[in-house]
């Protein structure tokens, strides 16, 4: 079926490619649209790669210590197993 919207292989093997700049959102934004598959499939794949994308960038910017185990809101108990 060309209308299965579940593509977690399709964003996996993309994602190093946009990670280091190989290839460009936009360009895959393009394809996508003018791809021959059922706008659901389009739909599921641009939210899947896209708003995790946005998300992750968001949690960078406004969390200025993103890159520590105690900037990144973990519950107290997680916290504590990792000590």
């Amino acid at each position: 079926s060309r209308c299965h919207t579940s593509f977690p292989s399709c964003c996996l093997e993309l994602s190093p490619y946009l990670t280091n700049g190989h290839i460009s959102p936009v360009e895959v934004v393009q394809r996508v649209r003018k791809a021959n598959i059922c706008e659901a499939v389009k739909n599921a794949f641009l939210n899947r790669v896209f708003i995790l994308r946005e998300l992750s960038i968001n949690v960078i910017w406004f969390n200025k210590n993103y890159d520590s185990l105690f900037g990144c809101n973990l519950p107290k108990w997680a916290l504590d197993s990792i000590k």
